[in-house]
């Protein structure tokens, strides 16, 4: 019996460590799997809440290499550095107005920036550099054959919002007309 009772206190104490362990991601606050640190997540984890996350943690952020989706079928695979994308990613867009589009690049401070390539379900493609989240010329797109274009300069870019997707490219000025960002 008191073998039981101390089992029971081990428990608890166990449950009662695992739901103090935080997850700063305000759309990954539901439930955390994984090792903590100070009460925070740290190492290789699973967080849920609005979105899914499995991937490397440090003092509760998102940070290495990871996978964040969202139930609109949106993901991110790639790096991470103190919550924000960082690094080589790829980026694609699930249902919706960009359903099927894709980013495959390079990412600072949750923005594109540096080379990328994006891609349309059409089969078109943009390869070229990117800087605060629009491409910044000279690139090539490729529709019926490759030709090298300058995009012209983009119009009220946004600084990326958590939970607002980022504007696709336009196809044919490849000018990011109100551009927002990845999640």
């Amino acid at each position: 019996m008191r073998l039981l009772a101390l089992f029971a206190v081990f428990v608890f104490s166990y449950e009662a460590q695992a739901q103090s362990c935080r997850v700063l991601d305000p759309e990954l606050l539901r439930a955390y799997s994984g090792p903590c640190v100070n009460g925070f997540a740290e190492g290789e984890g699973v967080a849920s809440g609005v979105a899914e996350y499995r991937g490397g943690f440090k003092d509760g952020r998102k940070h290495g290499r990871g996978v964040k989706t969202w139930p609109n079928g949106d993901r991110y695979e790639g790096g991470f550095t103190a919550d924000q994308k960082e690094g080589y990613g790829v980026y694609q867009w699930g249902s919706g107005p960009w359903e099927g589009e894709r980013y495959d690049g390079t990412f600072a401070a949750d923005r594109r920036h540096g080379y990328g390539i994006y891609w349309w379900p059409s089969g078109d493609i943009y390869s070229g550099p990117w800087e605060a989240d629009a491409p910044t010329g000279p690139g090539r797109r490729r529709s019926t054959g490759w030709s090298s274009i300058t995009p012209g300069p983009t119009s009220s870019a946004r600084r990326p919002e958590q939970r607002t997707p980022t504007r696709p490219v336009s196809k044919t000025r490849l000018r990011s007309s109100s551009s927002a960002p990845c999640r």
